[in-house]
């Protein structure tokens, strides 16, 4: 699993434990209007390519809109998006990272119609639709997520792996409502998980690191790339408690002094003198 290879992955957006909006801040919308004067490509307010920045988004749009115009059937978003997510996949292991982000981000916005595929608004999207529309989907952002690791873009790499998990309560809740539908392989959580908890490590958030890259060693147990990563994000967690109790300890000490004393002092039995018999 932790080869690291970008390989066809099934799994797709969980409900938002991340706390990621896609909705874009003030800012972003001036950013908007100014690129509509210079006659760039406007994105749909809800965009999902906008979680990993404009510039980002807009490169992915023009790229499309030049490359690979987006169809208004659903089956041929789909066969698109797919298509897009394979060349990806062909620069992953050419190490070609950034081209394969680029390319990550046109199958993800192929993907989309107006308000959202993945929504299921106005399209009316049957289970099975879904399911397929988010297991694509996760393939595509499993992936995107190992492209931002490689390029060092952990916080990006970060919101790739929430925005799958994301997908993955999506495919799970599908595969419980319809008979034939299939959830998410164990192998890949496993692989969403280590990726994320990578992605925390590198943002030297190792509680959040020790909590991922546990959850993927349920899912991969024998995995020793999984297991050396939750073993130093352990240690590495373990030294900042220690740290921060003795900087607490110091700080205590600076600031009530005499706290120590008398505690020392209530602490202490008087012996019995010499003239007692």
């Amino acid at each position: 699993m932790t080869s690291e290879r970008a390989g066809n992955s099934s799994a797709e957006e969980p409900e938002r434990t991340t706390g990621i909006s896609p909705e874009p801040s003030s800012d972003l919308r001036s950013q908007e209007a100014a690129r509509e004067k210079l006659g760039q490509p406007p994105l749909d307010e809800d965009s999902l390519l906008l979680v990993f920045g404009s510039e980002e988004a807009h490169r992915a749009v023009e790229w499309c809109q030049s490359n690979c115009p987006r169809s208004d059937i659903f089956e041929s978003r789909l066969e698109d998006g797919t298509k897009l997510k394979e060349e990806g996949n062909v620069m992953v292991k050419g190490g070609q990272w950034e081209d394969a982000t680029g390319r990550y981000l046109a199958a993800l916005r192929n993907l989309r119609y107006q308000v959202d595929f993945s929504i299921g608004q106005q399209w009316q999207l049957t289970n099975e639709h879904q399911h397929l529309l988010d297991t694509i989907k996760l393939s595509i952002l499993n992936n995107l997520c190992l492209a931002y690791l490689h390029r060092e873009d952990a916080e990006r790499a970060r919101k790739a792996a929430d925005l799958a998990l994301k997908s993955v309560t999506t495919i799970d809740r599908m595969a419980k409502e319809t008979d034939g539908l299939q959830p998410v392989p164990r192998e890949t959580l496993g692989k969403i998980y280590y990726r994320r908890a990578k992605a925390h490590y590198s943002l030297r958030d190792y509680d959040k690191a020790y909590a991922d890259a546990k959850d993927a060693h349920e899912f991969c147990p024998s995995d020793t790339a999984v297991k050396r990563l939750m073993s130093e994000a352990q240690r590495l967690l373990k030294k900042e408690e220690e740290k921060s109790t003795r900087m607490w300890r110091s700080s205590a000490k600076k600031m009530f002094p005499e706290s120590q004393q008398s505690v020392t002092t209530e602490g202490t039995v008087e012996k019995p003198s010499s003239d007692n018999a």
